[in-house]
């Protein structure tokens, strides 16, 4: 099987708003191993709750280069597939961050990516949410605007404009580990 099949491509009059792309990437269970020997801190959603916990991989952490070409390229396909050019945005955040869901019955409601630091507002033009293991249940994205509920992958990368409404059903347990990668307009 080929790297970065289309899975679906969901459009908006003709024009494309998010793509399912599958077999990103190889190795990931090497690479959820190195993670588990780094800091993992609690992650906390917007209500306070915890969700589970997250690490940080940043260049030359083992894995990094892996999951950033990866993404890069997911993110080059999706732009052309929209009509619009890689070299045209940039990634202010040069790491990933890694999520792992722990507690049953988490999920987060439908929303576009958007957030504060320090105050200020981030507001990325493109996102994209890699899956590092498949091994899970429930914890689907969800896409209503689409009426779509997706079941990705181990090596699947979902690319979206951020401000496309997405959410993730109630998790019920497994690995559901994660990494995105926000894309801002230069």
């Amino acid at each position: 099987m080929g790297k970065f099949n289309i899975v679906e491509t969901m459009d908006v009059e003709g024009v494309p708003r998010a793509i399912h792309f599958s077999n990103c990437l190889d190795g990931l269970d090497a690479i959820i191993s190195s993670a588990k020997s780094k800091e993992w801190k609690p992650e906390v959603l917007q209500d306070g709750e915890a969700l589970g916990s997250f690490t940080i991989l940043a260049d030359p952490d083992e894995g990094y280069s892996e999951i950033h070409k990866a993404m890069m390229e997911a993110a080059e396909k999706f732009l052309a597939k929209t009509d619009r050019n890689i070299s045209d945005y940039t990634q202010k955040f040069e790491y990933y961050k890694i999520v792992s869901w722990e507690n049953l019955s988490k999920f987060m409601d439908e929303h576009e990516d958007r957030w504060e630091i320090d105050g200020e507002s981030v507001i990325p033009d493109i996102s994209l949410v890699m899956y590092l293991t498949e091994d899970f249940d429930g914890a689907n994205v969800t896409l209503s605007k689409f009426d779509k509920m997706i079941k990705p992958l181990a090596g699947d990368i979902i690319a979206f404009n951020s401000n496309t409404l997405h959410g993730v059903s109630p998790y019920k347990g497994g690995r559901r580990i994660t990494t995105q990668l926000f894309l801002f307009k230069k």
